[in-house]
């Protein structure tokens, strides 16, 4: 294991690259006083501490900063300037705490943000709106909470974001229809592949899947809003494991370009739509919604496929305790809450699609 200090190039250097060398120790503040730095990339190490706070120095110049997957902790003490160059900041996978550093806004170049897997408290970043060239938003497994909102007094509301993952966080109230219909870039924009590239140094920083959102793993409540089947050019939605009620818009059923659905664990009801996308999604798409009907579900009702899911059952509707309790008692008992539901699923599902 590599530890600092380490030799620390040249103060007219523009690139430093040490992913992947098992490093540890801290970043010393030296590296940041490099004022032609214009990429720093010490992700995939095992340095600890905190961002240096000289990291300020160097703001000017940096266009990508990559720090991911490694021991850092602490508030995120970046101070950015109108005249930053920052293209690129990605922190994931550490042990940042705090807000997301305001001065953000100011940083007018960015496209590519990712601060997921780390312990950032705070509420949905819409300040970050003004950035009119941000493509990639990554919040993913973090603590930030309250409503997903827009600001309507902002001239920007991310006009150019494609993939935005808000998963695994605190999110709750319903999703706002008018924000998403507001994300023209996801919309009207052709298919295309991002890859976050420096191409005056030929440093190639990431490569992304374009027109994803991920709204799993929160509270969110209400309807599946109509205007997001608007957003014809989606390869994937995720709004798994939330508290979503009422139909499945007829609408999603016309993304042509859908290739993967995943709404389960909801409180969603009617009918599944027909569409050619949607008749390729299984099973898992929809699973845990007891109130919905169609096909692909109408396939799994038979009795011998049932004691394969009991344990699945039991984790999603029952909860853990619930399991521990049937550990004692009769398995028999178990089978005949899911066959009763089964049936009763069946029988209202058999209903709709005879009216």
């Amino acid at each position: 294991m590599l530890q600092w200090p380490i030799a620390i190039p040249s103060p007219l250097v523009e690139i430093f690259l040490a992913s992947h060398n098992n490093l540890s120790g801290k970043i010393p503040q030296t590296l940041f006083n490099l004022n032609l730095l214009g990429a720093l990339d010490l992700s995939y190490n095992n340095l600890s501490g905190s961002i240096p706070l000289c990291l300020g120095n160097s703001t000017d110049s940096l266009s990508y900063l990559k720090l991911r997957q490694n021991n850092l902790h602490g508030r995120l003490p970046l101070v950015f300037t109108k005249e930053s160059s920052l293209k690129m900041l990605d922190l994931g996978q550490n042990k940042f705490a705090g807000q997301l550093p305001r001065s953000l806004k100011n940083c007018t170049m960015l496209t590519y943000i990712d601060v997921s897997s780390n312990q950032i408290y705070d509420s949905y970043p819409f300040w970050l709106g003004n950035l009119q060239y941000l493509k990639v938003l990554i919040l993913r497994f973090n603590r930030f909470h309250g409503i997903i909102k827009r600001d309507s007094k902002m001239d920007y509301n991310f006009t150019s974001l494609q993939i935005i993952d808000l998963s695994h966080n605190h999110f709750n109230g319903e999703i706002p229809s008018n924000y998403f219909k507001s994300l023209k870039s996801i919309i009207s924009l052709g298919m295309q592949r991002l890859t976050y590239m420096e191409e005056d140094k030929h440093l190639s920083i990431e490569s992304a899947v374009l027109y994803s959102l991920n709204l799993s793993n929160n509270v969110l409540n209400g309807i599946i809003p109509p205007p997001l089947g608007n957003i014809s050019m989606i390869e994937s939605f995720d709004l798994s494991y939330n508290r979503l009620s009422g139909k499945i818009p007829l609408q999603l059923a016309k993304l042509s370009f859908l290739s993967s659905l995943d709404v389960s664990y909801n409180s969603l009801n009617g009918l599944i739509p027909k569409g050619p996308q949607f008749n390729t999604f299984g099973i898992r798409s929809f699973d845990g919604n007891w109130g919905l009907c169609g096909m692909p579900l109408l396939r799994k009702f038979d009795s011998s496929k049932i004691s394969s899911r009991i344990a699945e059952v039991e984790d999603s509707v029952f909860g853990f305790g619930w399991r521990v309790v049937l550990v004692g008692h009769s398995f028999g008992f178990a089978t005949g809450i899911w066959l009763g539901l089964a049936s009763l699923h069946g029988n209202i599902c058999q209903n709709l699609l005879h009216k």
